[in-house]
């Protein structure tokens, strides 16, 4: 085969071309081509084209070859080729490797394949019915299809797991929580994932209200919901043991510039509102101190005397105003400031924990202080903080009055 020669090195390529023909032939294990390509950064661009080429030519020896290697090392440049072939062969029901690696590019341009191969094989077909040739394999495709749509995870890839189970609209955002497991080790997927998943949460009302009303039914979360001077938050969802937590953030009518950390990772989205958000950078090891000497400073009336050591060198690096639709990903160990306008609401979902205590600062008063994790804290100041029956309601109240629910 000879695939196309265009915006590749003319070494690289014949080495790959080479490679693959010696492949095909039995000459060559397929774990060792997948090796060079590996080891060739030309190699996404020569199997994008080699895919659609073997399309093109009906080539499915380097069809079988290159997929596997397509999901053991995902690009987005795979996506249409690989699409693509599963539009050619789904009815086959041999294309779960296809799936596998569409999952894996992450990329939109795979989701209108997807949902037309989970259509097919969702569709009743004389060798597809329960006891009929090829039932396990159909179910399995169609199985690997709605969660290769679920990991994209966009409102379009949602819908049409929905529309294929028989399910209203809207009902897969709540579906995909349930199957949603992420990695905070991994910080750049675990951002892509999270940030998909509430760009999809927070277009779909039905599905946010359907969790917001839940929590008066689920005690545990209620118990989690907690008000602050600057925010009150509502936790609607609770996996941390697959990497999750959602909760919904409404700002109160304070707004101060208090620099912060979190002891976790997170993504946010903002449905409504806005503010100014401020990244800074320190030059200094705020963690240097132990933990038990920062449990005496858990409040701004009682702030850490060591504070002054460490404001002297924080400094604004990036300022940005947030818009709904506005989505980012941070990183606990970065240090931010959100200056909000009254009413603004935000979806956030973070990961576990991964540091025993965050920081908050005031840098016009010049101090500091520590939060620590509720079951570390004084039952004062569980009981200070925690929201109750009353204020989840008229919060709310409040939310239905500013359309978010």
């Amino acid at each position: 085969m000879s695939p196309s020669r265009d915006h590749v090195g003319t070494s690289d390529l014949d080495t790959l071309t080479a490679a693959l023909a010696e492949t095909i032939a039995g000459r060559l294990s397929e774990s060792e081509f997948a090796a060079r390509c590996a080891g060739s950064p030309d190699a996404p661009g020569f199997i994008a084209r080699t895919l659609q080429h073997a399309l093109t030519k009906q080539d499915w020896d380097a069809v079988e070859i290159l997929t596997p290697i397509c999901a053991a090392q995902p690009d987005e440049r795979y996506a249409v080729p690989l699409a693509a072939i599963l539009d050619r062969q789904c009815l086959e029901i041999s294309n779960r490797d296809v799936v596998t690696a569409l999952a894996r590019t992450r990329s939109t341009d795979a989701v209108p394949a997807l949902a037309r191969a989970l259509v097919r094989v969702s569709t009743p077909h004389p060798h597809w019915t329960p006891g009929g040739e090829g039932a396990e394999q159909a179910d399995a495709l169609r199985k690997d299809c709605a969660t290769a749509l679920t990991t994209i995870g966009t409102p379009e890839a949602l819908a049409a797991v929905s529309t294929a189970a028989g399910r209203p609209p809207g009902a897969d955002v709540t579906h995909a929580l349930d199957n949603l497991v992420v990695d905070w080790n991994d910080f750049e997927a675990a951002g892509e994932i999270t940030r998909k998943a509430v760009h999809a949460l927070a277009e779909d009302k039905a599905a946010l209200r359907d969790l917001v009303y839940a929590v008066e039914h689920k005690p545990e979360l209620l118990a989690m919901c907690e008000r602050h001077q600057l925010l009150d938050y509502i936790v609607l969802y609770d996996a941390l043991d697959r990497g999750i937590r959602l909760r919904l953030h409404i700002s109160t009518d304070d707004h101060y510039d208090r620099p912060h950390d979190h002891r976790f990772s997170f993504s946010s989205r903002i449905v409504t509102g806005g503010y100014t958000h401020t990244w800074y950078h320190l030059d200094s090891d705020l963690y240097e101190g132990d933990a038990p000497e920062a449990r005496q400073y858990l409040s701004r009336h009682n702030p850490d005397p060591r504070g002054h050591a460490h404001l002297d060198k924080l400094t604004p690096h990036v300022i940005r105003w947030e818009s709904p639709g506005s989505c980012y990903t941070m990183h606990h160990s970065a240090i931010h400031t959100t200056f909000t306008t009254p009413d603004t609401v935000s979806l956030f979902l973070r990961g576990p924990v991964e540091k025993d205590r965050s920081v908050i600062m005031d840098p016009a008063a010049g101090t500091l202080w520590w939060r620590f994790g509720r079951q570390e804290e004084p039952e004062e100041r569980r009981r200070e903080k925690s929201m109750g029956l009353t204020a989840y309601l008229e919060i709310r109240e409040r939310l239905e009055k500013l359309g978010v629910i």
